[in-house]
């Protein structure tokens, strides 16, 4: 039975020796005995599938391949380096600084005054006389009543109100202009090629060059007449040659033909009056001034 195994040019040479296969079961259904034969694998079958799966195991939960692993299994790796810049964000809000608050109370305070006053008595005195009756007392002799009334002055008191002084409590807004003054953060990646002359900065954004530009406009050109927005396109074009690949690392003389022939195709005999703000913007990004 041996020699029949290895002479026989027809038997799959994956395929166990006949003599190490399990014997058919009387009975047993053939999806049984067809499982059955599916276990009857080389060695080296069983290896590579067991490498194979151990591989795509280690894929699956995110672990880190070697180089060489990488490179047979052609996977990419890549990485990403955020550019974080701070912005600086001025805002208003209200506090409280003091007040004042005014009340107003009654207050006794006691007075003192002196006043004159007049006050009437009757006086009845009796005093003896003898002599003649004159002619003129002829009337008085009859009967009569005379009746002498006492008068009296007394005090009156009264109270009046004057207004002898006004508080007047009001606010006065005024506006007031703060300069702020604080320090903002931004990341600048330098990329460097191994073996190679190229270097890469990573400019920041035009925005954050704003107040320096406006501080430039205020300084030299606002007295001019315009606005601010009128300049803005001159210093975003010196920003653009700042961060153009193809002035990199020039300088504004061997730079300033090609930047001019830009300009001027769309704006001809233009270049001499915006060009000190162009110049601005160039050398406030490559870090001139």
């Amino acid at each position: 039975m041996a020699n029949q195994n290895i002479n026989n040019p027809s038997r799959d040479p994956n395929m166990a020796p006949i003599s190490n296969r399990r014997p058919n079961v009387a009975g047993k259904p053939l999806s049984d005995q067809l499982s059955t034969d599916s276990e009857l694998v080389t060695e080296s079958q069983r290896l590579t599938q067991n490498l194979s799966n151990q591989t795509f195991d280690r894929n699956r939960s995110g672990q880190t391949l070697t180089d060489r692993e990488r490179l047979e299994q052609n996977v990419s790796e890549e990485r990403r380096i955020p550019v974080v810049e701070e912005s600086l964000q001025v805002g208003k809000r209200e506090v409280e600084r003091g007040g004042v608050r005014v009340e107003s109370r009654i207050v006794e305070k006691p007075v003192d005054e002196q006043i004159n006053l007049r006050e009437e008595h009757v006086r009845v005195e009796r005093k003896a006389v003898n002599r003649p009756l004159a002619a003129g007392e002829m009337a008085a002799f009859k009967e009569g009543t005379i009746e002498l009334h006492e008068r009296a002055e007394e005090a009156v008191v009264a109270k009046q109100a004057r207004v002898v002084e006004e508080v007047i409590v009001g606010k006065e807004v005024n506006q007031r202009t703060q300069n702020i003054h604080d320090t903002i953060r931004h990341t600048e990646v330098s990329i460097d090629r191994l073996g190679g002359e190229m270097k890469t900065t990573a400019y920041r954004p035009f925005e954050t060059f704003d107040s320096d530009f406006r501080s430039d406009w205020n300084t030299n050109y606002a007295r001019l007449g315009g606005t601010y927005d009128h300049y803005a396109p001159l210093y975003r074009y010196g920003y653009n040659l700042a961060t153009s690949r193809q002035f990199a690392g020039k300088d504004w003389t061997s730079i300033e033909t090609d930047a001019r022939g830009a300009w001027e195709e769309k704006n001809p005999g233009t270049w001499d009056k915006v060009k000190a703000a162009v110049r601005h913007g160039w050398d406030r990004v490559t870090g001139k001034i």
